[in-house]
């Protein structure tokens, strides 16, 4: 009972989002989804998506609508990078969950009005006991678990129920460049498939198009192969291989606790996603800022485009160092 008083008492969060005026260099609108801790940012950028009036104030979603929730435990990286197909296939928002037996039901319920969660991990990753209790406190809510042992193989059962077929290949191991692939993914109409890039993998009745990352990240040659020589080069290759996208999202191309909420605003931002570091010259990004469409200055909410937009706190990527990369004209680079 003590359990099922926690989750049913979840309270939601508010807080969104940091934003910047636009001062010299990039020309659009500069955004950071920052929470306290892995589980906070996941929670700010899915409650972006929802109505609201300013940073902080996130109403509900008007009756009638609805958006499905995925739930993955906030150590599972190669969960939420399979998490991509769900949201972009049925318009899910990305939770990650702060303990196995723990879920912020009232988001999911009081926000999102979710109708169906996903839980994307075994009952190692997400507790037994979370399936039950979600059905008890969203009344007429459907679970469904993916809960093969493998992460792997859970990554083929949600492409084969998401009925994405033609797929891009990332190493499952290389979380960078599997989340560049990621924007790669909703740019062309792809599934994104994750192997354990060491050795040889089963096609399993899957085409892939495009296969991300060296041979050392993924042996098996399949599609067409978009690398670099690091991470960083890799996730430039992969923008240039895209077109028509409408704002960039940028991540800690060292350290993912923060990095894989990103996926939650991938396929809604129609964004791409690209590794960055700080003790890096960032400035190189600066070839896909300049290529994206003109932002609106009036508009309450960022919803349209013309967007660099930050996911995690200054922890993670420093202020000085999306300081130097978005604003060029002072000083910071010839």
């Amino acid at each position: 009972m003590a359990l099922a008083l926690g989750v049913a008492m979840a309270a939601p969060s508010f807080a969104t989002w940091v934003d910047y005026k636009p001062y010299g260099g990039f020309g659009g609108k500069v955004k950071r989804y920052k929470g306290y801790d892995r589980v906070k940012t996941s929670e700010y950028t899915a409650n972006s998506l929802n109505p609201h009036k300013n940073l902080y104030d996130v109403h509900p979603l008007p009756k009638g609508q609805s958006a499905p929730t995925v739930i993955i435990n906030k150590f599972s990286f190669q969960d939420g990078l399979t998490a991509y197909n769900l949201c972009k296939k049925y318009n899910a928002r990305l939770l990650l969950a702060a303990r196995p037996d723990y879920v912020n039901i009232g988001l999911m319920r009081d926000y999102y009005r979710s109708k169906t969660v996903y839980l994307l991990g075994s009952t190692k990753e997400i507790s037994a006991s979370i399936d039950p209790y979600i059905e008890r406190f969203i009344p007429g809510c459907k679970v469904v678990r993916i809960g093969n042992p493998d992460p792997y193989q859970r990554n083929l059962d949600v492409l084969r129920m998401t009925g994405f077929n033609d797929v891009v290949v990332a190493d499952g191991r290389n979380f960078a460049d599997a989340l560049s692939a990621s924007g790669l993914c909703n740019n062309k109409g792809l599934g994104l498939r994750i192997v354990y890039g060491g050795r040889g993998y089963d096609p399993a009745g899957l085409n892939t198009v495009y296969t991300v990352g060296g041979s050392n990240s993924v042996f098996t040659d399949a599609g067409k192969r978009i690398s670099g020589f690091d991470r960083y080069e890799t996730g430039k290759a992969v923008a240039r291989e895209c077109s028509g996208y409408s704002n960039l999202l940028f991540v800690n191309g060292k350290d993912y606790p923060d990095s894989i909420s990103a996926i939650n605003l991938v396929a809604p931002k129609n964004a791409l996603v690209l590794p960055i570091a700080d003790g890096r010259d960032n400035s190189d990004m600066k070839e896909f800022l300049t290529a994206l469409p003109p932002a609106s200055f009036y508009a309450k909410d960022f919803e349209k485009e013309g967007h660099g937009i930050v996911i995690g706190g200054f922890g993670s990527l420093s202020h000085a160092t999306t300081d130097k990369m978005f604003y060029l004209s002072r000083g910071y680079h010839n």
